[in-house]
């Protein structure tokens, strides 16, 4: 007869117990535009970070955006959930002739211009 593998005992294992999700917070609707010492204090105030702080972080992500749509540079940048900014090429015009009763007019040709779009991303 064949000997019974006798199984080791399970140790029970710990479940740890997540942290209450915070509450999400109402958001409501701003009546005047924010000036940038304002955002910066609202921010501090509601994460409870040093406006220092909040303001480090506002030029790192100055300086990487700037790096991202520049010249020679991917011309795209995402802060997910937040936006999305794209630079795309808008290609040149050709000068046209206008056809109206008057005299003919002629309009500009116009160089290839660099775009920046600021989407909402979802």
């Amino acid at each position: 007869m064949a000997a019974k593998k006798t199984t080791a005992s399970k140790t029970p294992t710990t479940t740890t117990t997540k942290p209450p999700a915070p509450k999400p917070r109402k958001v409501t609707a701003v009546a005047e535009p924010m000036t940038k010492t304002a955002l910066l204090a609202e921010i501090a105030e509601n994460t409870g970070l040093t406006k220092k702080e909040v303001q480090s972080v506002m030029d790192e992500l100055t300086i990487a955006i700037e790096r991202h749509v520049k010249k020679k540079a991917v011309g795209e940048f995402t802060l997910p959930g937040l936006m999305k900014i794209v630079v795309q090429s808008k290609p040149a015009t050709k000068a046209k002739k206008a056809l109206v009763l008057s005299p003919v007019k002629k309009s500009c040709s116009k160089p290839s211009q660099r775009v920046t779009l600021l989407k909402y991303a979802h």
